[in-house]
């Protein structure tokens, strides 16, 4: 399972997100400043230009070249985004920390977007999923 990052939109070659690259892309000092600048930014327009410096994983598929679907290669992952949520935390804990939804085994990762007001779940595809 492979799927590509990039340093943000502007970024025109994308890499294999490995592990280190991950950690380098995601616990940035760089990085979380501009969250903060994200989460207090009052002017639409400049939160929208700090939010394409942003780094990009594109859980959904590996590019071997430019981010064009004719170029994607299928990882077997999805991402859903749900925005609009004040309390991301508190909606993750009322809803998706449930035995229930945990033993389905299918969420890998589940992160706050930039905007501290919506959630990003990573899951698995069905296995019977074709593309």
């Amino acid at each position: 399972m492979k799927f590509s990052c990039y340093s943000s939109v502007k970024s025109a070659r994308p890499e294999e997100c490995t592990y280190e690259k991950f950690l380098e892309l995601t616990e940035s000092k760089e990085l979380l400043d501009r969250l903060r600048r994200i989460g207090t930014e009052t002017d639409k327009d400049e939160r929208g230009r700090l939010k394409k410096e942003l780094p990009i994983i594109t859980w959904q598929a590996y590019f071997e070249g430019k981010r064009l679907n004719a170029f994607a290669k299928p990882s077997g992952l999805f991402m859903l985004d749900l925005d609009g949520i004040d309390e991301p935390v508190k909606w993750y804990n009322s809803h998706l920390c449930h035995d229930d939804i945990k033993n389905l085994g299918g969420i890998l990762l589940v992160h706050v977007t930039p905007s501290g007001k919506g959630l990003r779940i990573v899951a698995k595809c069905r296995p019977d999923y074709e593309t």
